[in-house]
């Protein structure tokens, strides 16, 4: 199960994947697992004192849903 038995640092490739992208990447999930898979990305930003992950942000816009987007996008027109 995300986020109970796995080091948080598992947990960090998806920090740096959205960081790479031009706004972010969507992580799909289930209601039961949606709580700890965000506190586990929470503690892995925290313990990965990359201070480039301060440009992203978690939003949850549904039960089964996690964005992982920057907070100031620049889209290319």
């Amino acid at each position: 199960m995300a986020g109970s038995k796995l080091p948080a640092s598992t947990y960090l490739p998806l920090w740096l994947r959205a960081l790479e992208e031009e706004i972010g990447i969507h992580i799909l999930t289930t209601k039961a697992t949606r709580i700890l898979l965000v506190n586990a990305l929470y503690e892995a930003r925290k313990q990965s004192l990359n201070p480039a992950l301060q440009e992203l942000m978690l939003f949850q816009p549904a039960e089964d849903l996690i964005f992982i987007a920057k907070k100031a996008v620049e889209l290319e027109t």
